[in-house]
């Protein structure tokens, strides 16, 4: 998901991985269906239109002096970003946790965070939104 940041991405995505040896042709469709089934489910849908600020997989240094790499970081003016992180696998609480760890980061660098997803990937695509996480 990294190099999808818009649905326009995905053919160009789906043939890098295929000419690279990432996927094979035979599941090109299948990957489609999830890639396409993300970037237009309603809930993310506002996080994959042309225009936006976006940055994938990208490092944050902490007040700590620790590294956090968010899945999908989406700006919206006035400093609002939305979080976005990709699992596979059951849904678990660690990674509830996670999500709020990086909203936290994001809170102490002056960024409302505005939303955060967990979109777990498989057989279909489940997106579930994060609760709140404490005010300091």
């Amino acid at each position: 998901m990294a190099e999808v940041k818009i649905e326009e991405d995905i053919e160009a995505v789906l043939d890098t991985y295929i000419s690279d040896g990432s996927i094979q042709e035979v599941n090109r469709e299948v990957f489609k269906g999830v890639l396409f089934s993300v970037v237009t489910h309603p809930a993310l849908l506002r996080c994959y239109e042309k225009g936006l600020k976006s940055y994938n997989e990208r490092e944050i240094l902490t007040d700590v002096g620790n590294v956090i790499i968010p899945d999908r970081l989406v700006f919206y003016p006035e400093k609002k970003v939305i979080i976005i992180d990709y699992k596979t696998g059951s849904e678990e609480a660690k990674h509830h946790s996670q999500v709020l760890h990086y909203a936290n980061v994001l809170g102490s660098l002056g960024y409302e965070v505005i939303d955060k997803f967990l979109v777990y990937l498989g057989d279909r695509v489940l997106v579930k939104s994060v609760g709140h996480s404490k005010q300091a």
